[in-house]
């Protein structure tokens, strides 16, 4: 698995991923049916990770639909997502 920068997948139609990030997600009803939210704190993980693991083991395919974009504020811990204080 590896990350795509956004001149890479912009405008390419609807992609197959294996994992993308909860900010702006559609997800239906069947699909959070069978993949319950989880949190490890310990990991430092939380459910957007879990779930698409989740949805890999159980076979579920995710899409993202390149020709939409959702500005995102910068991230507070150089780019990990977490804040050192």
């Amino acid at each position: 698995m590896y990350w795509l920068t956004i001149d890479e997948i912009k405008d390419k139609g609807l992609l197959r991923v294996r994992s993308c990030c909860f900010g702006c997600a559609l997800i239906q009803r069947s699909v959070l049916e069978r993949v319950t939210s989880r949190v490890d704190p310990a990991l430092r993980r939380f459910d957007d990770y879990f779930f698409f693991m989740d949805c890999e083991a159980k076979s579920i395919p995710v899409y993202a639909d390149t020709s939409l974009y959702a500005e995102h504020y910068p991230s507070l811990g150089g780019g990990s997502g977490w804040l050192t204080l």
